[in-house]
């Protein structure tokens, strides 16, 4: 499979507690998929044209996602972070990008039943600062919600976001999400993010359309 498709790249952080994960249909049929989901996508910009793959994080590829999130965010994240991508979510909820066999950004994701109510929480969304952009972001971002959209079950989708990182909230707010609260402390056990509080922002699957516009 081979798209050829225009999209905006981003670069933030934010993490949240394990809430209840549940097995629906649409992990089912996630995990029916192969075990390492392969994509194929050109990306133009201003006349620059780059071929990217994505594909699901697993086992043989663990070590180089946690090296990008290393390189890409102030928060560490623990081995039960990890083991639960590979083990507990379907691979369907996580994308590895590479540009030929260099890893240049991911999207991890999980779902969650909150109060009754199924919802898709992203966990790290990030792509390395020589191939912003290019629209790696939004690639990712739309793969997530593609997969989405096959599940009627699935109410919204939500992340925190640290509120002085601008570029990530102009980023959601451009492609359908909109801010909710603040939750203060957030980050507060996170050593260096400062101030700790964090952004809840949410889209509805009623409003999956990801914008083309421009991102920084």
């Amino acid at each position: 499979m081979k798209r050829h498709q225009q999209y905006n790249s981003s670069h933030y952080y934010w993490n949240n507690p394990q809430t209840n994960i549940i097995p629906n249909k649409l992990q089912v049929a996630a995990a029916a998929e192969p075990p390492n989901i392969v994509e194929y996508f050109d990306l133009t910009r201003d006349n620059l044209n780059i071929a990217v793959q994505l594909h699901s994080i697993h086992k043989h590829n663990l070590e180089e996602f946690k090296n990008l999130n290393l390189s890409l965010f102030p928060v560490v994240y623990n081995q039960k972070f990890y083991k639960d991508i590979i083990e507990t979510h379907p691979p369907a909820f996580s994308r590895l990008a590479y540009m030929d066999s260099r890893v240049i950004g991911a999207i991890s994701c999980r779902q969650e039943l909150v109060d009754g109510v199924c919802r898709v929480y992203i966990m790290t969304l990030g792509v390395l600062d020589p191939f912003r952009k290019l629209g790696l972001g939004s690639l990712l971002l739309s793969r997530i919600l593609d997969v989405c959209q096959k599940d009627e079950t699935v109410d919204h989708i939500l992340l925190h976001v640290h509120v002085s990182n601008l570029n990530a909230i102009r980023f959601y707010k451009r492609n359908g999400f909109s801010i909710q609260t603040v939750v203060e402390g957030y980050y507060e056990k996170n050593a260096g993010v400062n101030p700790p509080d964090a952004f809840i922002l949410k889209k509805s699957m009623t409003q999956l359309s990801v914008t083309n516009s421009n991102s920084y």
